[in-house]
C-alpha cells in the first residue's frame, strides 16, 4: 500500500522542516482551525521562519508543489 501524501512529504522535508497533523475533531484543533480559518479537511498550511503562513492548500497536497 502507498504510503499517504503527508507521510511522503514528512519524509521528504525531514532535514529541512517539521510538519504537525493537527485533528481539527479535538479541542486544540478546532482553536487551530479557528485562527487559520481552516473550513475544510484536509487544508495544508506552510510557514516560515518567522510563523508567518506562505502557503496554503485545501485538498489532497501535491507533494511536489510542497517540496519542490
Amino acid at each position: 500500500m502507498a504510503k499517504p501524501v503527508v507521510d511522503r512529504i514528512a519524509q521528504q522535508v525531514q532535514d529541512r522542516a517539521e510538519l504537525i497533523r493537527v485533528n481539527v475533531a479535538t479541542p486544540a484543533g478546532l482553536d487551530v482551525a479557528r485562527l487559520y480559518d481552516i473550513r475544510a479537511t484536509p487544508t495544508l498550511l506552510v510557514f516560515d521562519g518567522q510563523g508567518n503562513v506562505v502557503y496554503t492548500h485545501v485538498g489532497i497536497p501535491n507533494a511536489g508543489a510542497v517540496v519542490g
